[in-house]
């Protein structure tokens, strides 16, 4: 799946906007930590482990392209 993220300023906990998730973060934009974080922010947002998203476009910018990975059924 993927989902279109738009980062903000602030403390606020993530919200849908008709097809795009407003993510929230304080992390510094340097050395990726605002990534880190808003990773951390998706992850928890669908229930799934932080492993399973990654950022597909956008790395310096506040809209970005996120695919968030299935879990798959190790049976």
């Amino acid at each position: 799946m993927h989902i279109k993220i738009k980062v903000k300023v602030g403390k606020k906990i993530p919200e849908l906007r008709g097809e795009e998730l407003i993510v929230y973060t304080v992390a510094k934009m340097e050395h990726g930590q605002a990534n880190i974080d808003v990773i951390k922010q998706v992850a928890k947002y669908f229930r799934v482990e932080q492993g399973s998203v990654r950022i597909v476009s956008g790395l310096s910018s506040r809209k970005k392209l996120l695919e968030i990975r299935e879990e798959q059924d190790p049976r």
